[in-house]
């Protein structure tokens, strides 16, 4: 089928993927500002380089480049295969055979280079100023291991640590900057865990009426310290993990979601196994445990913060020269 393509329709398809960035990340000031910050975080490995990739090299792409892709990854020892439902697994494994078995490996897949990320020596810092933006929003990433990556009992400490610190309403970081300081009108964060190499924490809020990033970041600041200092109390771990847990059970239900878990997790370096088990290793995490990976990870110097401002209000309180997308995000 892809031989067939012609320039022409390769120029089409071309034009649905420039639409789909302008619209996706050109279009919204919170997404360029997390490009570049992704840009300031991966200071070697690809995770810095966007998924749908950067304007001109996508206006670059040519019928031969699609081809030479295709082939390259195409190949069925690039590929995990979950089939979910009422089937019988001998049934499947000679379906798949016959459609796939005929279908070549890439030999040379085996043994690629994975670029690992240097040592980072200091935090950076990325501003963003654009009319088209509302409230201040202040974000910050933190470089750390992904569940591939991690040593044994770590990225299931650092979900714990996210669930408590930064998800939903009963969460530390809303809490305290929403509920009670009112610094904020929405706070949150995540664990970006499913990498092959490296991961990340991020943290986010958008301020409230008249509160500048500066106190905004002082806040979140505040937060990441004492998550630092004190971790996390028993009782808030033990409702994080039986919250994680009872999410396991739910999505256990459904045989699509559970497919998606399955081919994500092997996709990136994981067993069968490793998905399974999964409820059982996060009874195993400990509030030290969770302090230990805070106070390892929650550390300046593998930090990106940044700071969308809808005026240039408050940029010189912040010491940093505006970046202004899609020109040079790091300072």
């Amino acid at each position: 089928m892809y031989k067939r393509q012609t320039e022409e329709d390769v120029a089409t398809e071309r034009d649905v993927i420039l639409e789909e960035r302008r619209s996706r990340v050109d279009n919204d000031p919170g997404s360029i500002l997390q490009e570049q910050m992704m840009a300031a975080l991966y200071e070697n490995h690809p995770y810095g380089i966007p998924i749908i990739g950067w304007e001109h090299e996508i206006k670059a792409l040519n019928r031969e480049d699609a081809l030479s892709y295709y082939k390259r990854f195409y190949a069925p020892n690039n590929a995990v295969l979950i089939v979910a439902g009422d089937v019988e697994p001998d049934g499947v494994k000679t379906l798949a055979e016959e459609n796939f078995g005929k279908i070549k490996p890439n030999a040379s897949l085996n043994g690629r280079v994975r670029p690992q990320e240097p040592e980072h020596f200091a935090p950076v810092k990325v501003t963003l100023e654009d009319p088209r933006a509302g409230r201040t929003t202040v974000q910050r990433f933190y470089l750390v291991p992904s569940y591939a990556s991690a040593a044994p009992g770590e990225a299931e400490a650092l979900d714990l640590l996210m669930r408590v610190a930064a998800s939903g309403s009963i969460s530390k970081l809303y809490k305290r900057l929403v509920i009670e300081d009112k610094t904020a009108a929405s706070a949150g964060g995540w664990y970006s865990d499913s990498g092959l190499d490296s991961g990340r924490l991020g943290f986010y809020a958008i301020a409230a009426e008249k509160v500048s990033a500066e106190a905004l970041e002082k806040a979140i600041d505040g937060v990441i310290e004492n998550l630092r200092e004190n971790g996390v109390t028993q009782a808030e771990l033990d409702r994080a993990r039986a919250s994680y847990i009872a999410e396991f059970v739910y999505t256990s239900d459904s045989q699509s979601r559970m497919a998606r878990q399955y081919g994500w997790r092997l996709a990136t370096g994981m067993s069968v196994e490793d998905v399974e088990d999964w409820p059982e290793r996060l009874k195993k995490v400990t509030v030290e445990d969770i302090r230990n990976v805070a106070r390892k990870y929650l550390i300046d110097k593998n930090s990106v913060t940044g700071y969308l401002l809808p005026s240039p209000e408050i940029t010189s309180s912040i010491g940093e020269k505006p970046a202004h997308a899609p020109g040079k995000g790091k300072s």
